[in-house]
């Protein structure tokens, strides 16, 4: 069980990282070796494996297959929350037909390292003969991913708050583990919603277990005071800690469409049981339902 004295040292020090990273991002950036990926690669060729799981993810959940993916692509313009520091998905759908791809964060995250550029050129790779024309054509230099991308291909976008401010310019957006660092859900639905054409898509996996910051249960990162927990992490992208029934409130602000709103993994009912008397004030009112929910996919479409 956490000691006074490891709560006070874990406070602090989380407090002044906190206005580290709020002064100056790109250095830590830096100093935290962020990817925005969120895993620990051994290789270039594990990461490509991860962007095309969940280049098969998104089929799934869009109801495609890579044999549909061309047409449905075709003179479609996509948008990418939170894609890192390596544009690994946006060039797979690039290359499957994709007219633009944008993405947009909060952290100057792009990087063109030799690391990167290989991870490229290897999902380069794997690509068909006609799909690795189109992806070596959106680097400034054909065929060479560390000469940088071509802007009318795929253009990276940087805002203080993730948003894209995009208006009726997007077919599709899509995210994996991003929406849960946002700083405002509602701002960013409403982004979400201004950027779309008519009848667009939105489809995003959402993660909202505690990215490390629990201690002994996996939700006890939900009872630390909004206040303490702003101060400590506001300006570093971890949790915003919003749970699935803000997901809802917000989607229905927006006047999206639910097409699908399906959990991927829960915590066990004593779990979730156990922590609820400790939760802070804006968790007070969850049902035990909607605390268990861990993770979910959700594809909304603009009315």
């Amino acid at each position: 069980m956490p000691t006074i004295t490891s709560n006070i040292t874990r406070v602090s020090k989380a407090i002044l990282t906190n206005i580290f990273a709020g002064l100056a991002p790109k250095a830590y950036m830096r100093y935290t070796h962020e990817t925005g990926r969120g895993l620990q690669e051994e290789g270039s060729g594990d990461i490509t494996t991860y962007f095309f799981q969940c280049y098969e993810d998104y089929l799934r959940y869009l109801d495609l297959t890579d044999d549909s993916i061309k047409d449905y692509l075709n003179n479609k313009v996509l948008l990418e929350y939170g894609p890192g520091d390596l544009p690994g998905m946006a060039l797979i759908f690039y290359a499957k037909g994709a007219n633009k791809v944008y993405c947009v964060d909060r952290f100057p995250l792009l990087s063109f390292s030799a690391f990167n550029s290989e991870a490229l050129q290897t999902i380069i790779d794997k690509l068909s003969p006609d799909e690795q024309q189109r992806a070596k054509n959106c680097f400034k230099e054909f065929g060479n991913p560390g000469s940088g991308l071509k802007p009318e291909c795929i253009e990276y976008i940087t805002h203080k708050k993730g948003l894209s401010q995009l208006d009726q310019a997007i077919d599709l957006i899509y995210s994996r583990a991003v929406l849960e660092h946002v700083n405002s859900l509602p701002e960013t639905f409403q982004d979400m919603y201004r950027a779309l054409k008519p009848s667009g898509i939105a489809l995003h996996k959402v993660d909202l277990k505690s990215h490390g910051l629990h201690q002994e249960n996996p939700l006890d990162f939900l009872t630390w005071p909004d206040y303490l927990w702003n101060i400590m992490y506001c300006n570093k992208g971890v949790p915003n800690r919003y749970r699935i029934d803000k997901y809802r409130k917000v989607i229905g602000q927006t006047a999206f469409k639910i097409e699908l709103l399906e959990a991927v993994e829960e915590c066990d009912e004593e779990t979730a049981q156990k922590i609820k008397p400790k939760l802070a004030k804006k968790f007070s009112d969850i049902s035990i339902v909607d605390l268990k929910w861990l993770s979910f996919w959700m594809r909304v479409k603009k009315r």
